[in-house]
């Protein structure tokens, strides 16, 4: 039974702890549109969107393609993001893309695609709205190609959540752990072995 509680337990926690608000950040609300802001034939390009009042707020996602396996664990490329309206700038920011969170593709897809929101457009106007994204300091990632994407209405996530989901994912992980060492005894629900008898009928 602490088995089978500690597994529900933990699931609970990872639904809480990971999969929720990855849920709420990347895929809450309806989306804007798609836009390839760097190739490496074309360079870095400037979007212009005409957003409403009635698409805040916005999110913003960036996902960066690379090219080739990615073999350094602590190689990083970082891309700053700046969103403006007529002359006021309504988000700045600079996106981290390290080797260690890549999602790894197939060997046959060599590569590995990064993804990450540098924010969230709260307030928005009936306006268009200029959004550059450019190279930061580090360039330790060959990139391919790096998308920008725009959601409308998109919800927050609930932050006592998160850390919710990271106590349940810890209290599962040790119950699990005890009740597995408490069940590697092994022999001690094993019926007793008869002992050796001694006298005339022992052996």
């Amino acid at each position: 039974f602490m088995r089978v509680l500690s597994i529900l337990c933990l699931l609970a926690g990872i639904g809480l702890g990971i999969l929720y608000p990855n849920y709420i950040t990347y895929y809450s609300g309806g989306e804007i549109g798609t836009w390839t802001v760097f190739t490496r034939q074309t360079g870095f390009k400037p979007v212009t969107v005409e957003l409403s009042k009635n698409d805040a707020p916005v999110l913003l996602v960036v996902k960066m393609d690379s090219l080739g396996n990615i073999l350094q664990t602590n190689a990083e490329t970082t891309l700053t993001l700046t969103a403006a309206t007529g002359n006021r700038t309504v988000l700045a920011e600079v996106m981290t893309f390290r080797a260690s969170t890549a999602d790894t593709k197939t060997p046959q897809y060599p590569g590995a695609s990064y993804t990450v929101s540098p924010g969230v457009i709260s307030a928005v106007d009936d306006a268009p709205y200029l959004i550059v994204i450019g190279p930061g300091d580090q360039d330790m990632i060959d990139m391919k190609q790096v998308t920008l994407s725009l959601r409308r209405n998109s919800l927050a996530a609930d932050p006592r959540y998160q850390p919710a989901g990271f106590i349940l994912m810890a209290l599962g992980f040790i119950g699990l752990i005890l009740s597995i060492s408490r069940g590697g005894g092994g022999g001690k629900n094993e019926p007793e072995k008869p002992g050796m008898k001694w006298g005339r009928e022992g052996v």
